[in-house]
């Protein structure tokens, strides 16, 4: 059971591991199998699209690192990347939106997600 000594220090996002490793191993990443022509085609378009450069189209990557549990039943979450949230997405937004940006950014909505959040459509260009 948790104690709750975890309320009030680390609480969000933030970068915690050690050890961290990104590699290419030795686990290809193309289909061997031919009987499934129509897999190794689509992954193929994949790779070859995957970045543009040719970088690791021959094998997956391995992503490694070290973590220490701090709590017990604590609820921890890992991502390759911090999260850009639909929140964050909302302040970069209204950040933008200056007095002065006015004269040649708008943003109207381009649409709604399926759970009904509007997605906005920025448009900069000279004398909106």
């Amino acid at each position: 059971m948790d104690d709750g000594s975890f309320w009030g220090q680390k609480y969000g996002w933030f970068r915690d591991c050690e050890n961290i490793n990104y590699f290419q191993n030795d686990i290809p990443r193309y289909c061997t199998n031919t009987s499934n022509f129509a897999a190794n085609v689509y992954n193929d378009k994949f790779l070859y699209n995957n970045n543009g450069h040719g970088e690791g189209v021959e094998n997956y990557f391995t992503l490694s690192f070290e973590y220490r549990f701090e709590y017990c039943e604590d609820e921890v979450w890992f991502a390759h990347a911090v999260p850009y949230t639909y929140s964050d997405m909302q302040r970069s937004v209204a950040g933008m939106m200056t007095p002065e940006n006015s004269k040649i950014m708008r943003t109207e909505i381009l649409c709604k997600t399926l759970s009904g959040l509007p997605v906005p459509l920025m448009t900069i260009t000279q004398d909106v």
